[in-house]
């Protein structure tokens, strides 16, 4: 179900998409009301998928630890950090494959 309400104290109107969850129904919000419900729920999707990565990042590749204030080496470390888990999710799915893990 998707609707389009104004919400107390926020200005624009807002698409609302009310989908049926396991226990409890689940509602996501998006301020672009040109969206229909199943690209919000694309991006949802999308974004949990990236907030998985970077925690994944912060927990097992110090990305939460680094202490350095230059911009250059903070994206080089983000840079490496990355390409690291990268490797690490490959290397993961291949001995998940071959029956492994």
């Amino acid at each position: 179900m998707e609707r389009e309400v104004y919400i107390r104290g926020f200005q624009p109107k807002v698409k609302v998409v009310v989908m049926k969850g396991a226990k409890e129904p689940i509602i996501l919000m998006s301020t672009d009301i040109t969206l229909t419900a199943i690209q919000i729920i694309e991006i949802y999707g999308s974004r949990f998928s990236i907030e998985l990565a970077i925690r994944d990042l912060k927990q097992h590749f110090g990305l939460g630890d680094y202490q350095c204030y230059l911009g250059i080496a903070i994206d080089r470390f983000v840079q490496l950090a990355c390409v690291a888990y990268c490797l690490f999710r490959a290397l993961l799915v291949s001995v998940w494959k071959r029956g492994l893990y």
